[in-house]
């Protein structure tokens, strides 16, 4: 019997079963009816695997949301939407190698046959282009693509704004090949990165010795044109503006950058990514108040678990450091993490840390530049991410074309190459990726070789807010105290003519101060000033020696800073100084560190306190040739004899610890300084030079006392002083030692 059913063109398949309009033979109605009636309530059966399908997938069960999308394809085989998640399980758990590619054909299968029921869904077609992209089908996936933006442009905003980002993506990853890419000379058939390993020389003499070709404009244009047009119908996209940002970024387009970082977070101000882009681009802008708001406000978005691997600090600390760090827990790492970035803010004269602000901005780079959203990739987990993560921009970095000829390594075999070198003397990094896929890994032993350099580099921080940056002359003594306490002197050289050398103006303001952190970096002493000082002119000051004495409690040892900074140039200077601390105890033999200075003189006869004397420090602690060199110390609890007078005796060496010239005529010079000085013992190779010096004087808890020595034929150097203190009543000793260094310096010291 024949039976004629025209169906209604209504709702799709995936959405509704088409249902019968005319029937011409009423005889077969009731059996038909009840054939529609079991299949409606096979369809709801199916409908309802279906959910509970991508209730499991949500959950993370990919086995069983992949089961009972398979029971909802057997209830009802034309669901497109089973097939649809089907395909999308499938695609999302293939592998991102080039090789194990049966998810991928399964998926595809899926997706094809949902398109198949449902041939003008955009989204159907957007998933099936990815696919294909991963498959590296470039052109059908193009195709696809095109078909998906016809549909997207009668469907809602959101499905076209993803369809544009997606179409930007396939041309980014040309774009990104040809900006960089680099022609090997004619003679080398593909870069050695066992060569690349042995010898970062290698490297940047090849990148010397290729051409960059040029091309990939095209490219270019259409992706910045997709992206565009993806915020266009889509302003909160994350993709298309993290990518568009990202292309901004790499151009140096800041003002640009700016706007449409800006733009992306007012409509999507919930997002973390926007406010990471914005204080990307603040921080590149040296906007460091606003930059630190922006990354603040990103932290606070982010969920618990982003938040945590984003302030993971392991990934820059050695590796040592990184297992004392992962063995802490929750609470401790916190606390690390605050005396980490403490210690490593680079001025603490500025209200933001700029070394942490430097680290997210680094973190939220390598994220828009290099995390693969489709295979759960955050951007600093990928190896180039790491990479950027911890040493910032490279000088310079190229792609190679895979080898065109027989080669020895097997790891190039169809492998573009992509080399970043941070100089000629190093370090260098080579990775690998297969062509058209955007993530990268380390190419042979490079993992290794990363490694291996963290443990002599565990990262290295500059920042836009401090374009340079000079050492800062530091020289800390320690003194005993009131009551138990330590007193510290601390003398600084204030490089004024550095700081100011690009002043337009006579005269300008410098802002400088004492820093002072306990081993936890707690701040024990802040003083800070602004002066106005002469650029030009006859009053102006090359540098400028600034002195502190400040009492502390007792701790394991002290940070001390001294800084300065020009707030219109931005130059700064910085010297640090780790300092052990020591106690001087009643009753004990004690002598303090010695002060060198550049001239020490008693002012009255018979000097009994510091401020007997007319000290000018030496805070570089480096003497010209043949200058003399002066020092202060102090002498605690000498024992008195019956008469209250304490006797003793200094004794002071000066041994040079190392010589700066090289070449045979220091064996020379040394034999003619061995004449002079006089060696410590018969066969010795260590030339010394003894002062000593005997006192008899009414007894006193602090004895002052001083020596300025000459030092014939010194050569360029650097030296060691010990001084020796013997208490003859009390027959016992104490040594103090020092170091300083006889040669120029870039600038004049004051006298």
């Amino acid at each position: 019997m024949e039976v004629t059913v025209m169906l209604d063109t209504g709702p799709p398949p995936h959405r509704a079963r088409a249902m019968p309009r005319t029937l011409l033979l009423t005889g077969l109605f009731l059996a038909l009816a009840g054939s529609i009636t079991e299949t409606a309530g096979q369809s709801a059966t199916a409908e309802a695997e279906l959910r509970r399908g991508i209730d499991a997938y949500v959950q993370g069960d990919t086995a069983a949301a992949l089961r009972l999308f398979d029971r909802a394809i057997e209830l009802d085989p034309h669901l497109a939407e089973a097939h649809f998640h089907r395909g999308l399980v499938l695609a999302s758990r293939a592998d991102a190698r080039a090789t194990n590619y049966r998810d991928r054909l399964e998926a595809q299968a899926s997706l094809e046959t949902a398109l198949r029921y449902d041939p003008n869904n955009p989204m159907y077609l957007l998933e099936l282009g990815k696919l294909m992209l991963k498959q590296q089908i470039r052109l059908d996936a193009e195709r696809i693509f095109n078909r998906a933006l016809d549909a997207a442009a009668r469907a809602d905003a959101a499905t076209l704004a993803e369809v544009h980002y997606q179409l930007g993506l396939m041309r980014e990853t040309q774009w990104l090949r040809f900006s960089i890419r680099h022609n090997l000379p004619f003679n080398v058939s593909h870069l050695d990165a066992n060569a690349a390993f042995r010898d970062s020389r290698y490297v940047w003499d090849l990148l010397e010795a290729s051409m960059k070709p040029g091309g990939g404009e095209e490219d270019r244009e259409r992706m910045l044109e997709h992206f565009r047009a993806a915020i266009r119908a889509n302003p909160a996209h994350i993709g298309a503006n993290t990518h568009l940002l990202a292309y901004l970024y790499d151009e140096g387009m800041t003002d640009e950058y700016l706007a449409v970082a800006r733009q992306f977070v007012r409509a999507a101000p919930s997002s973390p990514e926007a406010y990471l882009a914005l204080g990307l681009g603040l921080h590149r802008a040296a906007k460091v108040d606003e930059a630190a708001g922006a990354f603040e406000v990103a932290l606070t978005l982010m969920d618990p678990a982003l938040r945590e691997d984003f302030e993971n600090i392991a990934r820059i600390l050695s590796v040592e450091a990184e297992k004392t760090y992962s063995s802490l827990t929750p609470a401790q790492r916190r606390e690390y993490e605050r005396r980490f970035w403490a210690q490593a803010d680079p001025l603490f004269l500025t209200a933001a840390n700029e070394f942490r602000l430097e680290y997210m901005a680094r973190m939220a780079y390598a994220d828009m530049r290099f995390g693969i959203p489709e295979y759960g990739l955050r951007g600093w987990e990928t190896d180039r991410g790491l990479i950027y993560v911890r040493y910032g921009e490279p000088v310079r970095k190229a792609t190679f074309a895979p080898p065109t000829t027989r080669t020895t390594d097997m790891d190039a075999l169809g492998k573009v190459t992509t080399v970043w070198a941070y100089g000629r003397d190093g370090p260098v990094f080579v990775f690998r990726q297969n062509p058209g896929y955007r993530r990268a890994v380390f190419a042979g032993d490079f993992e290794f070789y990363a490694e291996d350099y963290r443990s002599r580099r565990p990262a290295v921080f500059t920042t836009p807010s401090i374009p340079e940056q000079f050492d800062l002359p530091v020289q800390v003594v320690r003194f005993r105290g009131p009551n138990g306490a330590l007193d510290i002197e601390v003398h600084s050289l204030l490089p004024l003519a550095r700081l100011g050398s690009d002043a337009a103006v006579a005269e300008g303001e410098i802002e400088f101060g004492l820093f002072i952190q306990d081993e936890k970096a707690k701040e024990l002493q802040r003083d800070t000033r602004t002066e106005v000082v002469a650029f030009r002119g006859d009053s102006a000051e090359a540098n400028r020696i600034e002195s502190w004495r400040i009492t502390l409690s007792p701790a394991p040892q002290y940070l001390v800073g001294v800084e300065a900074r020009d707030p219109l140039t931005w130059r700064s200077a910085a010297g640090r100084v780790v300092v052990p601390a020591t106690t001087f105890s009643a009753g004990t033999l004690g002598v303090s560190d010695l002060l060198l200075a550049h001239d020490v003189e008693p002012l009255t006869a018979e000097p009994v306190q510091r401020h007997d004397f007319r000290v000018v420090p030496n805070p570089a602690m480096r003497y010209r040739a043949d200058e003399p060199v002066s020092m202060y110390f102090e002498i605690y609890n000498l024992l008195p004899d019956a008469d209250q007078f304490a006797s003793y005796e200094l004794e002071l060496t000066v041994t040079i610890e190392e010589i700066e010239r090289k070449g045979p005529a220091i064996a020379k010079l040394l034999g003619e300084l061995a004449d002079k000085w006089g060696l410590t013992a018969e066969g010795s190779d260590v030339v010394q030079l003894r002062f000593r010096k005997e006192a008899h004087v009414r007894a006193r808890d602090m004895i002052p006392e001083f020596f300025k020595i000459q030092l014939p034929g010194a050569p360029e150097g650097r030296y060691r002083l010990k001084l020796t203190v013997r208490d003859r009543n009390a027959g016992r000793t104490v040594v103090t030692e020092r170091e300083f260094r006889i040669g120029n310096d870039d600038g004049e010291e004051p006298r």
